[in-house]
């Protein structure tokens, strides 16, 4: 499975400027490794870090211009993408949702983020998810999670015991002491405990009140990272067969 994650700086509040970013950077991945098979966006990638309440305004149905866009540039260069975004919920407070699109435009998983920062507004401007539910990607039973979700075992566990292979998380990983590093060491746990490949993926810069760690990562079962720098990405090949030789040889569920 060959993974790529661009590097990614939302504009802020602009769907239709990451839009194109979006198909700017596809189009870089795709020219230099067009064995890709799934794209990697960070938390967020269609509106930024937005903690007042514009995110209602800014929400959008699942069959909206953020999901629409994602379609269009999956079916036109033949991978899959995940990407976030700000979708409606039936009260005043939206989700923080992850959506994997297929390469044909189907939607093949939409996760809410479980577990909200609590050092932001978010708990208050936002509502949590409550489930987490695998979706299959490039014959992979996948896992999704965003950025604060991280922090949690539990959720990952459960991914886990429903058989994910490989599991992904999407950041807006807030800049701070150490923090750089805690994104990156919490990736690797993650990937070692539950004996399964895992995707770390921040933002790069700055909105308008935060920066961002912009870390990255392809964690394979034993928590090295195995991805490699191009200009505007990394990516990274999963030999999954490790994956089945390691829970067999080490059962651990």
């Amino acid at each position: 499975m060959n993974i790529a994650i661009p590097e990614y700086e939302t504009v802020w509040k602009d769907p239709q400027k990451n839009a194109q970013q979006k198909k700017r950077l596809i189009a870089q991945i795709m020219h230099q490794k067009p064995e890709t098979d799934l794209i990697v966006f960070p938390e967020l990638s269609f509106h930024g870090f937005v903690m007042d309440t514009d995110n209602q305004a800014l929400a959008e149905s699942v069959d909206g211009f953020c999901v629409r866009e994602t379609q269009k540039l999956a079916q036109e260069y033949k991978v899959n993408l995940i990407v976030g975004f700000i979708e409606k919920s039936t009260t005043d407070r939206p989700f923080n949702t992850a959506i994997a699109i297929g390469k044909k435009g189907e939607i093949l998983g939409k996760y809410h983020k479980n577990k909200l920062f609590t050092a932001s507004k978010e708990p208050e401007l936002y509502t949590a998810g409550t489930t987490a539910t695998v979706f299959t990607c490039a014959g992979q039973t996948c896992g999704l999670s965003i950025c604060f979700d991280l922090r949690f075992s539990s959720i990952f566990h459960d991914y886990r015991t429903q058989g994910a292979t490989v599991m992904i998380n999407i950041a807006n990983w807030v800049d701070g002491p150490h923090k750089a590093a805690i994104y990156q060491t919490l990736s690797a746990a993650r990937a070692i405990e539950n004996q399964c490949f895992f995707v770390g993926v921040d933002r790069v810069g700055a909105d308008p009140n935060v920066a961002f760690a912009g870390r990255k990562g392809l964690y394979n079962p034993f928590g090295v990272d195995m991805a490699h720098k191009y200009d505007s990405f990394v990516a990274g090949t999963f030999d999954l067969d490790q994956v089945d030789q390691l829970r067999s040889s080490l059962p651990m569920v």
